[in-house]
C-alpha cells in the first residue's frame, strides 16, 4: 500500500525520528539476528523467488522466537500479511525519517495498539 501525505487513513500512525545509530543491513545476508529481551529477526526476502524460497527460511520457528522485521514483506505469504503490523519509512526533512505503521488482521491491530502507546521520544 502506498499512502501520501494528504491521504492517510486516521488509524494510522505515523512518528518523525532522527536516528544516527550504526546499524547493520540485512542487504546480503537473508536473516539478521539481533539480540535483545526480545530476539529480532531482520529478513530481506529481495533475493529470494517464490513462496516455496521463503517458507524454506523457517519463518514460523524465528516467529516463536521473537520478532521479525521483513523487508520487501510484500513476498510474503498471504497468510503473513493478513496479520501484520506494516511498517513504512520515508524520507523526512533535514535526514530524518518518517515511519508509518497500520495494523492488519486482529494481530496487526494489536501490534499498532502497543505501537500507537510507546512515548513520543522512543
Amino acid at each position: 500500500m502506498e499512502l501520501d501525505g494528504e491521504n492517510w487513513p486516521d488509524h494510522l500512525q505515523t512518528r518523525t525520528v532522527r536516528d544516527n545509530r550504526a546499524s547493520s543491513l540485512a542487504s546480503f545476508t537473508l536473516v539478521n539476528e539481533h539480540a535483545g529481551a526480545v530476539p529480532v529477526f531482520h529478513l530481506d526476502l529481495y533475493r529470494l523467488d517464490g513462496v516455496r524460497d521463503i517458507e524454506s527460511l523457517g519463518l514460523e520457528e524465528y516467529a516463536e522466537r521473537g520478532v521479525l522485521v521483513v523487508e520487501w514483506g510484500e513476498r510474503l505469504p498471504h497468510a503473513w500479511l493478513a496479520e501484520a503490523l506494516h511498517v513504512t519509512l520515508a524520507p523526512g526533512e533535514n535526514d530524518t525519517r518518517t515511519i508509518s505503521a497500520k495494523g492488519n488482521g486482529e494481530r496487526g491491530r494489536h501490534l499498532h495498539d502497543a505501537w500507537c502507546a510507546l512515548p513520543e521520544a522512543w
